[in-house]
C-alpha cells in the first residue's frame, strides 16, 4: 500500500510519470509499478484512475 501512496503522490504534483522513472525511483521493476498501479486503479475506482497516456501514467479524477 505504501508503494501506491507513493505513486499517487507523484502522479498528484507531477502530473504525468514514466513507469519507468517510478520504477528507478522505487528501486523496483516496471512490472511491479504497473502491478502497483492496477492495485491503485481498483482502490481509487469509481472516482479515479490512473491510465496510460503518450507512454506515461496519468491520473485522472472523474467527475460525474
Amino acid at each position: 500500500m505504501d508503494r501506491e501512496m507513493w505513486i499517487l503522490r507523484q502522479l498528484e504534483t507531477s502530473l504525468t510519470a514514466s513507469a519507468d522513472a517510478l520504477a528507478e525511483r522505487l528501486q523496483v521493476s516496471p512490472r511491479t509499478v504497473t502491478n502497483s498501479i492496477n492495485t491503485l486503479n481498483q482502490m481509487l475506482a469509481p472516482a479515479a484512475s490512473v491510465r496510460p497516456a503518450a507512454g506515461r501514467y496519468r491520473l485522472y479524477i472523474l467527475d460525474p
